[in-house]
């Protein structure tokens, strides 16, 4: 007998909008730093420099955006299971980058339903100098995946910037032109 809509419990739903669009979208990152790799060896290009560019001199560099968007992985965590984020040490290089998506998605692959329950439950977390305290479901909605998509899609725009031939294909996985 399967679920239907109604019966699915306001955690479960939580679960299900957010399991697989951080499972997607953490392989299209991996994808993204694949085709970054590829470039830089088939251009000669230095990963360090390309790890170091900047969409503004004010913003995070490609290295730092590529951490921000992967460290929203133990973020989420910690507010499903308590306790304080422990986030990975990330790698300098673009090889051990992906590595460390791999061990984010496995962690994600490890949330239960479980996790998510109580939907409505209180979540105190930083947004920058901000002090944010809202239930889980507005918290993951409304500041943790819109900032896990802001910052990978500063890293599609930066890659962009330094030449690589991307369109909406990579980003998303969907698109075909």
């Amino acid at each position: 007998m399967s679920q239907t809509a109604a019966s699915i419990s306001p955690s479960s739903e939580l679960q299900l909008s957010t399991v697989p669009t951080l499972l997607r979208y953490l392989r299209q990152l991996d994808g993204l730093l694949d085709l970054a790799q590829s470039h830089c060896r088939s251009k000669g290009l230095d990963e360090n420099r390309l790890l170091g560019s900047r969409i503004a001199p004010d913003m995070q560099p490609l290295r730092s955006q590529v951490w921000i968007c992967g460290n929203f992985v133990p973020r989420m965590e910690a507010a499903l299971r308590g306790g304080e984020p422990r986030y990975p040490d990330w790698p300098q290089d673009l090889a051990g980058m992906q590595h460390q998506l791999q061990a984010l998605l496995d962690q994600v692959q490890a949330w239960s339903a479980g996790d998510f329950e109580p939907a409505d439950r209180r979540v105190e977390s930083d947004a920058g100098q901000a002090w944010l305290q809202m239930p889980l479901r507005a918290w993951i909605h409304q500041f943790a995946l819109p900032n896990f998509c802001f910052h990978l899609t500063a890293v599609y725009l930066l890659l962009r910037q330094q030449g690589l031939p991307l369109g909406k294909a990579q980003y998303d996985g969907f698109h075909r032109y």
